[in-house]
């Protein structure tokens, strides 16, 4: 036996007008008296749509139409408009406005949410275009607004993302009006898995109802107390303006679930619309976000515009991830694949696809199923019979820039001060650069040669490679030369390398490039660290003096040593790899290469 649950959206457009340049106060009274009647028609549209599927066999199709004729027929009610065999929506004579969702639940009777589930085998498609416009910021907020407790667990992710990305997830009743207010909260990607809309989403769970709250022959002053009963307990609970109920920059929902045909019982819950999001403080920058509900992608201006894609880039969204037709509009998104869809998201973009392709298939192609769907809203007369809607594709679409990416471990560095690119390698937790860092900005060449800077890189001073800063933590925390996002490692950063490929025995050849150094060269470079034997250089009063180029290599740290004013470096001269001390002489300057490692 199926089990349906029908969403009575109840969304209030603006009916009243402010004052210029005064602000008007919460009305909870005002907001009960206007939506009491909508209640109590939309209650009764409930039982008609459980009548009817009682007295057809569960036909969603006939109840569909018969709720649509009922609600055409009361006074109160303007217009009711047709979306899909699962949406309907009713234009009230006072200026309100509302949607009848119809949700089928799984055979165990719990409603299907967002999040979880497996991915689907997806290729990834890294390209060189992927740090065309690199994103900087590390920081995911995942939220799970609408979720009853059994889906937790699936809704957690923070393992899926690597340890230098910091990871926020807010279920159900954590997701208060408050937190909305700061989704721009310097996050680089955002998630919102919930249930949605034509012009939003579900804010989060709902409240319970007591059975029989509205009744269809309840009086106007019994219906005014009980629907401010339930306005003051999602006020109160969410923290939420309740003014805005009567602008249409929220939806109060009724939810109706049937166990079966026959009514179970009743949620109240709260949507949000696009007109918040474009009336709200939020400013983004660089973000990704991922609307993971039902018409998320909608952009065609129906009776009044939803166009959500839209509303989050007038916000400052860099790229936005939804559900579209190839008309770019949208419908119901089937739960396994929003589940599926979003893991394979979030790790095509930590594996460094760009924006543009971490969405698409196995063949480069957009990601779809079928739906029924309506383009445009059918408008409902009386005695009209309301067909199925035409099956079209629904794809996981994109929109805005597609060269959006986060850097891959492994993947070339550019530093954007100079363009220079650089090799990388990933050895345990470190990420480092695979060549000597080569910007022209200070250091030389050996032997003034400038294609010894392109195979070797330069040959800086201490102080030209960290100023007057030293720490011997891990990381070190010093920036120095290194490029955005990169800082100059301490002794201890290089030990941790030196144990990660197995101590100081084995990283002698492990560490070391193939080619360059004296022979025979057993080196094995296993792990792409390529140390070169690029010499070093001293300059005093009588010039520059250049040594051991093809013998070994030296590298700074910016750790002191315990004898005093002296510099540790790290000696590649063969065979030996170990650290070493410098200090300062008079009139004379050492100068190392350096090589820089990924902050974390």
């Amino acid at each position: 036996m199926k089990y349906f649950l029908l969403s009575l959206a109840l969304l209030l457009i603006a009916i009243a007008c402010k004052k210029s340049g005064a602000e008007q106060p919460d009305q909870p009274q005002s907001i009960a008296a206007s939506m009491a009647q909508i209640t109590r028609v939309q209650s009764l549209g409930a039982d008609v749509y459980a009548q009817t599927l009682a007295t057809t066999s569960g036909d969603s199709l006939k109840a569909v139409n018969a709720t649509a004729q009922f609600l055409v027929e009361q006074a109160s009610v303007d217009k009711v408009y047709y979306w899909s065999t699962g949406l309907l929506e009713v234009q009230f004579k006072s200026g309100l406005r509302s949607h009848l969702v119809f949700v089928n639940r799984d055979a165990r009777g719990q409603h299907l949410t967002r999040g979880g589930g497996g991915g689907d085998g997806l290729n990834q498609f890294a390209a060189d275009q992927a740090f065309v416009e690199e994103i900087p910021n590390k920081k995911v907020l995942i939220l799970n607004p609408y979720m009853e407790s059994q889906y937790q667990g699936v809704y957690n992710k923070q393992n899926m993302f690597p340890s230098d990305f910091t990871v926020d997830v807010y279920n159900n009743t954590d997701v208060t009006f408050d937190r909305l207010n700061v989704l721009d909260d310097d996050y680089g990607l955002v998630i919102l898995n919930t249930h949605g809309l034509p012009n939003g989403f579900f804010l989060r769970d709902g409240l319970r109802l007591p059975r029989g709250l509205w009744k269809p022959d309840m009086t106007d002053e019994e219906g005014d107390a009980a629907t401010k009963q339930v306005i003051d307990s999602i006020g109160t609970q969410m923290k939420m303006p309740l003014r805005l109920f009567e602008t249409g920059e929220l939806e109060f929902n009724l939810f109706v679930d049937l166990d079966g045909y026959v009514i179970a019982q009743k949620w109240a819950h709260v949507s949000v619309t696009d007109k918040w999001i474009r009336n709200s403080s939020l400013s983004f920058n660089e973000t990704i976000l991922y609307g993971n509900h039902c018409w998320s992608g909608y952009t065609y201006d129906g009776p009044t515009e939803r166009n959500l894609p839209e509303a989050w880039k007038s916000k400052g969204v860099a790229v936005y991830y939804g559900y579209a037709t190839d008309e770019k509009y949208s419908g119901p998104v089937l739960n396994n694949y929003a589940m599926r869809w979003e893991d394979s998201l979030i790790l095509h973009l930590l594996d460094g696809d760009s924006t543009g392709v971490a969405h698409l298939g196995n063949n480069n192609s957009l990601l779809s199923h079928t739906i029924q769907i309506e383009k445009v809203p059918v408008l409902v007369t009386r005695g009209l019979r309301i067909g199925a809607a035409p099956v079209k594709p629904l794809y996981f679409s994109q929109f805005f820039s597609p060269h959006y990416s986060y850097e891959k471990c492994g993947d070339t560095l550019v530093d954007r001060r100079d363009g220079q690119k650089y090799p990388t390698a990933c050895i345990g937790d470190q990420r480092w650069m695979a060549a000597n860092l080569n910007w022209a900005g200070a250091g030389i060449c050996y032997n003034s040669n400038a294609q010894s800077c392109a195979t070797h890189g330069r040959l800086y001073t201490i102080t030209e490679v960290v100023g007057n800063q030293r720490s011997a933590t891990n990381p070190s925390g010093v920036k120095g030369i290194c490029p955005e996002g990169w800082h100059v490692p301490s002794l201890a950063e290089y030990e941790q390398l030196v144990k990660t490929v197995g101590g100081a025995e084995k990283a002698k050849t492990a560490l070391r490039s193939r080619t360059g150094w004296p022979t025979p060269n057993q080196n094995t470079d296993a792990f792409g660290f390529k140390l070169m034997p690029s010499g070093m250089a001293v300059t005093g009063p009588n010039g520059t003096l250049y040594q051991y180029q093809g013998q070994g290599g030296y590298f700074w740290t910016t750790t002191k040593s315990s004898q005093g004013a002296l510099d540790y470096g790290i000696n590649g001269y063969s065979p030996n790899l170990g650290p070493v001390a410098f200090g300062p002489a008079a009139d004379v300057d050492y100068r190392f290469s350096c090589r820089c490692v990924k902050d974390k």
